[in-house]
C-alpha cells in the first residue's frame, strides 16, 4: 500500500441527447483521453463548491440534481515516486447554465480566463481505450438512468 498516492476529485455528469460533456485531458493519468469535467477537493471546500469551481473554468454553471455514489478506482501512474493512483470519485448528475451572467465573480475566482474547451461526446464513442475509469463508469449510469426514464 506505501506505493499508492489518493486523490478525491469531484466530477460532475451532464447528459443531452445521448451525448455526455467531457473534456479532453492533457495532462495527468488520463492525458490524450476523454474525462469528466471535474478535479480535486481542495481542504476545506465543500462538494458542492469544487464541482462550481471546476465546471466554472469551461464557462458552464452547474446546479447538483443528485448525487451518483462515490467510485474508486486504481491506476498506473507515476507520481511523487509512487507507481499507483488510487482515485476517489463522488459523481453528481447535474444541470447546467451555459448562459450565466459572468459579470458577478464568484467567491473562488481571481481573474477572467479564457474558458477551457469542452465537447459533447456520443455514448458509443465512450470505452476504457477513449476515455478514464469514471467516464466509463458515468456512461454505465446514464444508460441504466436513461433505461428507468430518468433522464
Amino acid at each position: 500500500m506505501g506505493n499508492w498516492n489518493r486523490t478525491f476529485n469531484i466530477y460532475g455528469l451532464y447528459i443531452h441527447k445521448q451525448h455526455i460533456l467531457v473534456v479532453l485531458r492533457e495532462s495527468g493519468p488520463f492525458m490524450h483521453k476523454y474525462d469528466l469535467p471535474g478535479g480535486s477537493v481542495l481542504e476545506d471546500e465543500m462538494l458542492d463548491d469544487a464541482l462550481k469551481r471546476h465546471l466554472s473554468s469551461y464557462h458552464v454553471f452547474p446546479e447538483a440534481k443528485r448525487s451518483l455514489g462515490t467510485f474508486d478506482f486504481l491506476v498506473a501512474h507515476d507520481m511523487n515516486g509512487k507507481r499507483l493512483l488510487h482515485q476517489i470519485c463522488a459523481l453528481y448528475l447535474v444541470d447546467l447554465n451555459f448562459e450565466k451572467d459572468t459579470a458577478v465573480p464568484l467567491i473562488f475566482e481571481a481573474t477572467k480566463k479564457e474558458p477551457k474547451k469542452y465537447k459533447f461526446l456520443s455514448f458509443d464513442k465512450i470505452s476504457a481505450q477513449t476515455a478514464s475509469p469514471i467516464l466509463v463508469k458515468a456512461k454505465e449510469l446514464a444508460l441504466e438512468l436513461e433505461a428507468q426514464s430518468f433522464l
